[in-house]
């Protein structure tokens, strides 16, 4: 069996020692650094399977190492950690064609679950990005045709004033249908609505 390699960065010290440690202890290789910098030069040296990255440090941050790690390796799995208030930056990043996202502060077995899900069963976990899996996993709900549109269109990034110029309607069209897909996926707000379609097992229909 395979043992897989991972990279984590991040700079925070008791982020690398407490996650590294998990990560060691479930087997795989790891390689932690406290910047993007030295992740980028890590990651050229070892090429680690999956890059575990945290999207604001000083310096070079997470977006430009997930540029840097996907075009030396394009498929190599990066899931970026982020806070709730940088979701212009997680969007970003899913554009880039990052595997996943986490919001911190993060469940420890959720990220476990998601690194094994992405190294190791590769037959239950079937998407490309994370973007794809977001974007597939709308099928599970009962949207409706415009607003499937506009919440595609949401996490490729667009404003709802972009939304409203694309679609000819007005904004407030867009602020409504954005209210019935809340309701419909049970969440309160944009980072919830992520968090909800980019956690957990993807839906039954893509595993038969």
């Amino acid at each position: 069996m395979k043992k897989y390699s991972v990279l984590l960065i991040d700079d925070e010290e008791i982020i690398l020692d407490t996650l590294g440690n998990d990560l060691k202890d479930n087997g795989y290789n790891v390689f932690t650094c406290n910047s993007g910098e030295t992740g980028i030069d890590l990651f050229k040296q070892h090429s680690p399977d999956l890059v575990l990255v945290d999207l604001l440090m000083p310096g070079i941050g997470g977006i430009d190492v997930a540029k840097a790690v996907i075009e030396f390796k394009p498929d190599v799995k990066v899931i970026v950690l982020t806070g709730y208030g940088t979701l212009d930056s997680a969007i970003e990043a899913l554009r880039l064609g990052v595997s996943d996202f986490l919001i911190k502060p993060c469940d420890r077995k959720v990220l476990s679950r998601k690194i094994s899900k992405h190294l190791e069963d590769d037959n239950s976990w079937k998407f490309k990005t994370a973007l794809d899996k977001a974007i597939c996993k709308l099928g599970d709900y009962k949207l409706t045709a415009r607003e499937l549109e506009i919440c595609k269109m949401l996490l490729i990034g667009k404003t709802r004033e972009e939304i409203s110029a694309t679609l000819f309607i007005s904004k407030n069209t867009v602020d409504t249908h954005v209210k019935n897909i809340y309701k419909k996926l049970k969440v309160c707000s944009f980072s919830k609505l992520l968090e909800k379609l980019l956690d957990g097992s993807p839906p039954l229909a893509d595993l038969l």
